[in-house]
């Protein structure tokens, strides 16, 4: 396990990565964590701060650089040369900036970085520490070697992690460039270490929430090397479902382990959003302007492959816009249009990305499975929050109908309840007696579709879906999905069936009589409120669940959208 460790240690970079993973490990090492990495003020050459562990009262001040201390790391022309943040702590921190209830103790400067010292700068880095240390300030270094030792001996520790557990993460990290295989491998680990630490301490569970995060960070590191991020993207989904049914109990116990679950919890959702970035923002948004671009580097002869990747990316570039909103939020309760104060510039970008994506790939205007209604409806819900693309979502929505439409009338590739991908390739079949009927007995997307032209005020959507219900899917159970009281038990991780199928939607011209069906089973005493992630105001976890584990949105996430997408309901 150490080499892989070390490995991960020396591709990590200082901000944001290293960084982020120094407190809990320091933590997890019986250290007293008071001071955090932090943007937008200066640190005065101090990443970390601690007081030691097990009586140990000196104060541990980290200043950390990423990979190998080399010549020009140590001294050299770059902001983040190491010698003047360990000249800034001399000069400024300790005597101008240790908190006053620390200061008169024993100071170490601990010099971090996941690699080794290179011998150029070898001589150096250590006459400097000679020189400078005196009675009341010492030195210790903190290198890739010994950092993976501590990450080994504590948060990995066999004791720990089993020897499958271990085994199971090796094989994800190994196997980072296969992503199925990766991510089922990284999902056996981590539903391996919660269901350890379920029932158990809030100090075990602390540790568990610990143990995968770091596991999570060294299959991100990897992957990224890899140039090859699918397994991470869903490992980070799993990761955060899986820790909040862990965690939703503890963290509204008002302690200091609570404290420290949630600083957790959020920690990760930073690294959920930061591999969403390394992944999405950086290989795909920047080609959403050009024709048929997304499409093209999807790299298939299947037109079946092309349109099950681009609704899985817009759904995911969604959903990342869903987050940013709720970050963009004080409240926690379930957002409204952007009616009294602007988006922020990157929910603009990503609204504007997500309108050139849709209409450069028309591929995003034919779905042929109902599971694709969910990543949908992530597009739908974004853009009407944003409020300023209202022209284009209805366009969106009004070219679906359309495209679905014709493709149900002429036996095209229509939407259908199918979901394996063999099905689906084989899809539609003539040969079949009954197929029709059999692969469009119900449908989420019409009356997902028929929802938002309602809320949209398009009566002439409204007609086409009314016409096509009427004359060629009679048969056809139009639903949407409820939670219900087992959805909080079962929801975070997948488990079993659950939640209720509300049925009979109507697919009526008359828009208010669709919204007034439907609105009227999202009221405030209904399962959905009850569940901890909307009552806690962590609702993004809800829609990932719905992303990660395949099931309809609830339509309670559109309720409160309702007013100002169309003012005449």
């Amino acid at each position: 396990m150490k080499p892989i460790i070390r490995e991960y240690l020396a591709s990590l970079k200082e901000r944001g990565e290293l960084d982020a993973i120094l407190p809990d490990l320091l933590s997890e090492l019986g250290y007293t964590v008071f001071s955090k990495p932090s943007r937008g003020t200066r640190q005065f050459g101090v990443d970390v701060a601690a007081i030691g562990p097990n009586g140990d009262d000196r104060v541990y001040l980290f200043s950390i650089k990423r990979g190998d201390l080399t010549r020009g790391e140590w001294n050299g022309p770059s902001d983040q040369a190491l010698r003047p943040s360990l000249d800034e702590i001399l000069d400024a921190y300790i005597p101008n900036h240790l908190p006053p209830e620390h200061r008169g103790k024993r100071v170490v400067i601990c010099p971090c970085f996941g690699g080794e010292v290179q011998e150029a700068a070898a001589e150096a880095f250590n006459g400097y520490m000679n020189n400078k240390a005196t009675d009341m300030v010492e030195f210790s270094v903190w290198n890739g070697d010994r950092i993976a030792g501590y990450l080994e001996d504590g948060l990995l520790r066999e004791g720990l992690l089993s020897p499958e557990m271990r085994s199971s993460l090796r094989k994800a990290i190994a196997m980072s460039d296969e992503p199925e295989a990766s991510f089922s491998h990284f999902a056996r680990l981590v539903e391996a270490v919660t269901k350890h630490a379920t029932g158990t301490s809030d100090a075990k569970r602390l540790t568990a929430a610990r143990q995968i995060s770091i596991s999570l960070w060294m299959l991100f590191v990897w992957a990224r090397e890899q140039g090859n991020l699918e397994s991470t993207y869903q490992a980070s989904e799993h990761v955060l479902l899986n820790i909040w049914d862990l965690a939703k109990e503890q963290l509204v116990a008002g302690t200091k382990s609570s404290e420290d679950m949630g600083v957790i919890l959020f920690e990760l959702v930073e690294l959920h959003l930061q591999i969403w970035d390394e992944f999405i923002g950086k290989k795909i948004l920047p080609h959403v302007g050009k024709l048929h671009a997304v499409s093209a580097a999807i790299r298939t002869a299947s037109p079946l492959d092309v349109n099950l990747v681009l609704f899985t990316v817009m759904g995911r570039v969604a959903l990342h816009g869903l987050w940013q909103i709720w970050i963009d939020s004080s409240s926690g309760e379930l957002p409204t249009t952007y009616s009294k104060r602007p988006p922020t510039p990157r929910i603009d970008m990503l609204a504007e990305k997500l309108c050139l994506l849709v209409v450069n790939n028309p591929s995003l205007l034919a779905p042929v499975s109902e599971g694709q209604a969910t990543d949908l409806a992530f597009g739908f819900m974004f853009l009407a929050i944003h409020g300023k693309h209202l022209g284009d979502l209805q366009v969106w929505v009004s070219e679906v109908v359309k495209r679905a439409n014709f493709a149900y009338r002429s036996g095209g590739r229509y939407p259908s309840v199918l979901h394996d991908y063999a099905e689906l390739a084989a899809h539609p079949r003539r040969d079949k007696e009954g197929y029709f009927v059999e692969v469009t007995q119900g449908s989420v997307l019409l009356p997902t579709l028929a929802f938002w032209a309602a809320a949209l005020g398009d009566t002439d959507t409204l007609e086409v879906l009314a016409r096509l219900k009427g004359e060629v899917l009679p048969h056809c159970s139009t639903q949407l999905w409820l939670p219900d009281e087992s959805s909080e038990t079962n929801l975070w991780r997948g488990q079993n069936n659950h939640g209720a199928a509300f049925l009979d939607i109507p697919l009526v011209p008359e828009g208010q009589s669709i919204l007034n069906y439907i609105l009227q089973e999202c009221g405030p005493t209904t399962p959905f409120w009850k569940l901890s992630a909307v009552d806690q105001g962590f609702w993004p976890l809800v829609l990932v669940a719905c992303r990660h584990h395949r099931l309809p949105i609830p339509p309670h996430f559109f309720s409160r959208l309702i007013p100002i997408a169309h003012p005449q309901s």
